[in-house]
């Protein structure tokens, strides 16, 4: 099956992908690398998945569905890989941002330097490091380190990962 996206004088298809990923038992921190055909919380993690969202109002909430944009908290009772299903991301995902910290995800099957992320507040439009400079964000993203059960300093948005990102100017995307 495939995608469809149109404009006025032409019509494209886009081919669904299915990507994977292993995951260990326990708690990972992750996010959706394509626009997921299924996004069922259990089609995709199995029956036995807890899968959360971060919200700064609401703090961590169970979810039932996953989409590409945000990141995610999964625990899982056994080591899996996960395989999904669906479009890659072609153009820009477009990801509100509350002030203080955020839970965001890696929305391509590509590593990528966080200098070619953008911020926009709606009428401004910054880079990484512009958005730095305008102290809209903090320098880096942190990443959850299983090692020692904390978190690591990066600059780069790897697929399937989650990150933790702190703003501090209110209507950021």
């Amino acid at each position: 099956s495939a995608g469809t996206y149109s404009t006025d004088t032409r019509s494209f298809d886009y081919p669904m992908y299915t990507v994977s990923t292993d995951l260990d038992s326990g708690w990972s921190e992750i996010s959706i690398p394509v626009v997921p055909d299924n996004d069922l919380v259990f089609t995709i993690f199995g029956e036995n998945a807890q899968v959360y969202e971060y919200s700064p109002a609401t703090g961590h909430n169970l979810v039932t569905r996953v989409d590409v944009g945000p990141g995610y908290w999964v625990n899982l009772d056994e080591a899996a890989t996960i395989e999904i299903s669906g479009e890659r991301v072609i153009d820009t995902t477009e990801v509100f941002l509350f002030t203080g910290w955020n839970h965001v995800g890696h929305v391509t099957l590509f590593e990528t330097s966080y200098d070619d992320v953008y911020f926009t507040d709606g009428t401004n439009y910054y880079n990484w490091s512009e958005a730095t400079n305008q102290g809209w964000i903090v320098p880096f993203l942190y990443h959850s380190n299983d090692v020692v059960a904390g978190f690591d300093r990066t600059d780069t948005f790897m697929p399937w990962e989650g990150y933790m990102l702190h703003t501090m100017q209110a209507g950021l995307t």
